[in-house]
């Protein structure tokens, strides 16, 4: 990272700011050019990095990319505010941010499937809801398994 004074290392800060916002950027690989795609999740850690879930539909442009190459990026960000002067370059932005990357799989096992969109619903709406074990065939449910990331913030 090139502004080291900008990179956050505290869980607790990471933490916070995944648990305020409700869509990552999933960036996928096709043979002309990225793809990336905003999909909602609910997360959980697991040792040191996150664990993303996301839900998706069973097929489609995303599906067909990520049967071919499961290898993803992903991003966060939210801009807290713009501060200027009276130079263009005296311009900065509030900002916090994470970047990484990871593989994408599905979730397979009704149980483990449940499991996963409970996290989601959770995150997403504040509180649980029931989920008709019958909906699980019409949804596919994806694991984002980090393997690396980073987080930077100017605040």
């Amino acid at each position: 990272m090139r502004r080291k004074e900008r990179e956050v290392m505290e869980r607790r800060d990471i933490e916070a700011f995944l648990s305020s916002e409700r869509v990552v950027r999933i960036a996928l690989s096709d043979r002309t050019a990225p793809y990336i795609v905003p999909m909602s999740f609910g997360y959980e850690w697991k040792g040191e990095l996150p664990v993303l879930y996301l839900h998706s539909a069973l097929n489609g442009r995303k599906i067909k990319l990520l049967c071919e190459n499961s290898c993803v990026g992903f991003e966060l960000d939210r801009l807290d505010a713009l501060e200027g002067g009276d130079a263009g370059c005296s311009w900065t932005a509030r900002y916090f941010s994470i970047i990484g990357e990871g593989k994408l799989e599905e979730v397979t096992g009704n149980d483990e499937k449940m499991r996963a969109l409970h996290i989601l619903l959770s995150h997403q709406a504040g509180r649980d809801f029931p989920i008709p074990e019958n909906a699980l065939s019409s949804v596919l449910v994806l694991r984002l398994s980090v393997s690396s990331m980073s987080a930077k913030s100017n605040r």
